[in-house]
């Protein structure tokens, strides 16, 4: 893990030389070769190291501090090839991206260099130089209050992942093939239903022509319109409705997701392993979040799932963090009936939040209105929703979204008052800051367009709660990532889980242990963390185990 370390006199920037995409996923699946590595000093020209060096050339750098254009994918390198990896080091993409500050356009660390890259990589490294040397941004890391999450958190979450990316998850191709052809079929079946209902070719993928059929053809009721003026044909909508089609629009719009995400993760498969290797970002999202692509493994339906199966002889873990959000909303509130809430093991928050909107007794909430109505508004207050964004969520009318969020700031003031002073303090700093002071930088909370800088006052609250539950999971990663036994592997992350893989004979043991390494608090934090296990030899079979 690297310390900061300003003396940069010493430094010494590496860029390997790649023909290919220049990810660790590319590398993984083959498709990027290494051709050698520049090395670039601030005393000396660039310096060429053939592909047959590197292992020398690094040798000779020991106790050099390393500045990476992307340290995730040069240490991945250093991992595959066994070469000798810097204890101090630096990562010009992390820094300038917590700075807020945009990368030349050939750092597109995911780009696929020409034919002739070693020119580019000596650009690479000289630029990587200048950047970190001669504007002190790792100065600025530290003056801005951003050297913790940087060197605490994003650097050792780099590594991780780029473990986790090249261990890759194992997928059992057979099944995979069989529910895409399954659900394609059905899809079909389904889309030929509904022409035979409306008595003409449909497009069931057209939300234009599925209104006309519903609600001029068929003459149903409308009971939304969405912003473009076309009645919606939103899954809460279609289940108020009553028609023989509802039933097969339904079942094609679900068979077609499955069908899509299975062919998807085929697409991007290596057939002779068995396993996929998919993009994975830690800084891929303004709010801290990971993204994943190539192909995107968040939210993926139940079905597919199942084909993510454990290497021989071992067990899938998920472990989820539960209601980490509210969690720390509470914790940066200080609201007492929300902390108390939160701080009970038997509490339930989406309860007493539906009870304060419907102005009945807990005791009186039906599940189905802790869920649509508790849950729901709860998560308005913390993605900064207005009252139609809530109405739209709720397929409710504006009047009642707005009652429900009048009936919670009174039930929570605390809550209330804090989003209030957060809209204040963005409006006067124009950025807003995380529990470990990662930034979102909203000038636009200070526009005279009415709609720009509501838009901002709105992803402020956000930022806030949903960056710092990022933090939260980046901590419990680094922490799993740094204690983990050697034949137990970090597999994926997604939202607030973690997917891990561990022998069959340790699965109690593992099982306690993540659970301890993942609740364990930070300092000041206020409110305990619960975190949700579940285990399988799939991850459909871990999803249904909590």
């Amino acid at each position: 893990m690297s310390g900061l370390t300003h003396d940069l006199s010493h430094a010494c920037a590496v860029e390997y030389i790649v023909t290919g995409p220049r990810s660790v996923a590319g590398l993984a699946r083959g498709q990027t070769q290494i051709l050698g590595m520049v090395l670039a000093t601030l005393e000396d020209e660039p310096v060429v190291c053939g592909v047959d060096r590197l292992a020398d050339c690094l040798a000779a750098l020991d106790g050099c501090c390393r500045l990476y254009s992307d340290s995730m994918f040069a240490r991945a390198v250093e991992r595959q090839r066994g070469l000798h990896l810097a204890v101090q080091y630096h990562d010009l993409r992390i820094v300038s991206l917590l700075l807020g500050e945009n990368q030349p356009a050939d750092f597109d660390v995911g780009a696929t260099l020409p034919s002739s890259p070693a020119p580019l990589a000596h650009h690479r490294a000289n630029q990587v130089l200048s950047l970190v040397y001669h504007q002190h941004m790792l100065e600025q890391l530290e003056q801005q209050g951003l050297a913790p999450l940087y060197h605490d958190i994003e650097l050792p979450v780099a590594d991780a992942t780029g473990a986790m990316v090249t261990r890759g998850l194992d997928v059992y191709i057979p099944l995979l093939e069989q529910i895409a052809a399954s659900h394609r079929g059905q899809q079909e079946i389904a889309e030929l239903q509904l022409c035979e209902l409306a008595g003409h070719h449909l497009n069931p993928a057209s939300p234009a022509d599925v209104a006309r059929f519903l609600f001029t053809e068929a003459g149903l009721p409308v009971w939304k319109r969405n912003s473009d003026g076309i009645p919606s044909t939103s899954e809460t909508t279609l289940c108020r409705l009553e028609h023989p089609a509802v039933g097969s629009l339904r079942a094609y719009r679900h068979c077609k997701n499955v069908a899509d995400a299975a062919c998807g993760i085929l697409e991007n498969c290596d057939p002779g392993t068995g396993r996929l290797h998919a993009d994975l970002d830690p800084l891929g999202a303004v709010t801290g979040r990971f993204s994943c692509s190539n192909p995107n493994l968040q939210g993926l339906p139940r079905e597919v799932l199942a084909a993510f199966v454990a290497p021989s002889g071992h067990t899938l873990i998920e472990a989820d963090f539960s209601q980490v959000e509210l969690r720390v909303l509470a914790h940066l509130s200080q609201d007492p009936v929300f902390l108390n809430t939160l701080r009970d093991p038997h509490g339930d928050i989406h309860l007493g939040t539906a009870a304060a909107a419907l102005g009945i007794p807990p005791s009186a909430v039906t599940p189905e209105q802790r869920s649509r109505i508790g849950k729901k508004v709860n998560f308005a207050i913390i993605y900064g929703q207005t009252a139609t964004g809530l109405a739209e969520a709720l397929d409710a009318s504006e009047s009642d979204a707005q009652a429900f969020i009048d009936a919670f700031a009174r039930a929570y003031p605390d809550v209330h008052f804090w989003a209030v002073e957060v809209r204040h303090a963005v409006r006067q700093h124009g950025y807003v800051a995380t529990c470990c002071g990662r930034r979102r930088r909203l000038p636009e909370a200070r526009s005279t367009t009415s709609a720009i800088a509501s838009r901002a006052l709105r992803q402020a609250v956000n930022a806030i709660v949903q960056g710092t539950a990022a933090d939260l999971n980046k901590l419990a990663l680094v922490r799993l990532w740094q204690t983990l036994p050697a034949d137990w592997y970090l597999l994926l992350t997604v939202h607030d889980s973690v997917l891990i893989s561990v022998p069959d004979a340790h699965v109690v043991t593992a099982v306690d242990w993540v659970r301890h390494t993942m609740e364990y608090l930070p300092a000041g934090f206020s409110v305990p963390l619960r975190v949700d296990v579940g285990i399988g030899k799939t991850w459909a079979e871990c999803k249904a185990g909590h």
